[in-house]
């Protein structure tokens, strides 16, 4: 049986306010700000949106992407300016309101990063990113690979270990809380 104590009810007033729904929802809107720039592509002048504050759920979603089975086996085999542009790309993708669809071949991905470095589209949406933010989801990538290292290790010892575990996506701790 658990220990339980009785609270005693605190009659002093405090200056703390109770955390609730509200609070959490107002915070979360302004935690995460967005840049709107304008890219000209002809003549006509079009607007994306850039977040200046990535979120963690974003930052996951990201690497879910590129772990996909069948990007992950193909990213492997570009060489290093590919992967860097690929990479990149997933940040654009995730990180503005470029609206580019989740289920593209990892070919025709490459064909749009192509198309978009040919317009100068890529060049300045990745200028407006702050660094900070990308090297935040460095920071999210490496311990990411650190955690996929030991769930192959455990794989290979012969444990059941699902890759979709959520020990293999990390959490902000393990980031010693620089991921928001």
């Amino acid at each position: 049986m658990a220990n339980t104590k009785k609270i005693k009810p605190n009659t002093r007033k405090s200056n703390k306010s109770e955390l609730n729904l509200n609070i959490i929802n107002q915070a979360n809107d302004n935690s995460f700000t967005i840049k709107e720039i304008e890219i000209v592509v002809g003549d006509k002048p079009y607007s994306v949106k850039i977040d200046q504050n990535f979120r963690t759920t974003k930052i996951e979603k990201m690497i879910k992407s590129l772990v996909k089975s069948e990007n992950l086996k193909k990213f492997g085999e570009f060489d290093e300016s590919i992967k860097l542009s690929y990479y990149m790309f997933l940040i654009i993708r995730e990180f503005s309101n470029l609206d580019i669809p989740d289920n593209l071949s990892i070919e025709e991905e490459i064909n749009l990063i192509s198309n978009l470095i040919d317009l100068g589209i890529f060049e300045k949406i990745i200028a407006e990113i702050p660094e900070g933010e990308i090297m935040k989801v460095n920071d999210y990538l490496q311990k990411f690979n650190i955690n996929l290292n030991k769930a192959l290790e455990e794989i290979n010892e012969g444990k059941n270990v699902s890759l979709e575990n959520e020990n293999v996506i990390i959490n902000e701790d393990e980031l010693g809380g620089q991921v928001e």
